[in-house]
């Protein structure tokens, strides 16, 4: 089962962005890294076993659908199937 997983991570190559100062100031100030809030959106929003509660993944898609607006999107309950 986590090797598929594993199989699966390693298909994407790492992401590399620079992380606006404003951002990293304001994680900090709240006691996480930039790293650990973008992983935590991240699960919630792709349901993993690392995700939140099932408010903390409704509020991750309805973000994600508010910015990719106009774009093509399927059903999230397509996805987790």
């Amino acid at each position: 089962m986590f090797k598929d997983r594993d199989m699966e991570r390693d298909r994407y190559p790492p992401l590399t962005i620079s992380v606006p100062p404003d951002f990293a100031e304001y994680c900090e100030g709240h006691g996480v890294s930039p790293t650990e809030v973008l992983q935590a959106f991240m699960a919630d929003l792709a349901p993993t076993v690392e995700s939140g509660t099932s408010l903390d993944r409704g509020r991750a898609a309805q973000w994600f659908h508010a910015i990719a607006w106009g774009r093509p999107r399927w059903n999230d309950d397509d996805a987790l199937e």
